[in-house]
């Protein structure tokens, strides 16, 4: 288990003071492998074009990451972003949403330097918690890729794919 908590705080400007905690719990087995990963922030963010407005907002990233290995060349992953905006000023809160991500990708490892080949699939939203608020937005993912160490010094992460994308 690993927790982090760190406050910054600014003395000229109290909108622009944040707070952050990170939290995970991993399990790491020879076949399955689980971790839960929590990012709670209050921050300030811009809300327009010059950065002149802020608006302190309460964020929380939840990841949880499911790996099974299926074989010694095959394995299934999900893994899911989950994240929750709330603005903490009333004239913003039609802005408030849950955005979420989800993966599950089918990995094959090769036998030239254990690269692994992707296969994903998966679902994105956005959902906006007021009926004021924007349209929602969701889409499928789709993509293939590869990862590993493709040469002996830098790991690299290729994927590449297709989003579709629908409003309203």
């Amino acid at each position: 288990m690993l927790v982090n908590y760190n406050a910054y705080l600014s003395e000229d400007d109290i909108n622009a003071d944040e707070e952050r905690f990170f939290g995970r719990v991993r399990y790491q087995g020879t076949k399955v492998s689980l971790s839960l990963a929590e990012v709670f922030r209050r921050e300030s963010s811009p809300t327009d074009a010059v950065f002149t407005t802020r608006v302190s907002r309460f964020l929380s990233n939840t990841t949880p990451i499911i790996i099974v290995k299926a074989s010694e060349v095959f394995a299934i992953e999900f893994q899911s972003d989950l994240q929750l905006v709330n603005y903490l000023r009333q004239a913003y809160q039609t802005a408030d949403n849950f955005n979420s991500r989800s993966i599950l990708t089918l990995a094959y490892t090769t036998n030239v330097n254990s690269i692994d080949l992707l296969l994903q699939g998966g679902y994105w939203a956005v959902t906006y918690q007021d009926s004021f608020a924007p349209p929602d937005a969701n889409g499928f993912i789709g993509r293939l890729g590869a990862r590993g160490e493709i040469t002996p010094h830098p790991s690299r992460d290729r994927p590449c794919g297709n989003q579709q994308r629908e409003v309203g």
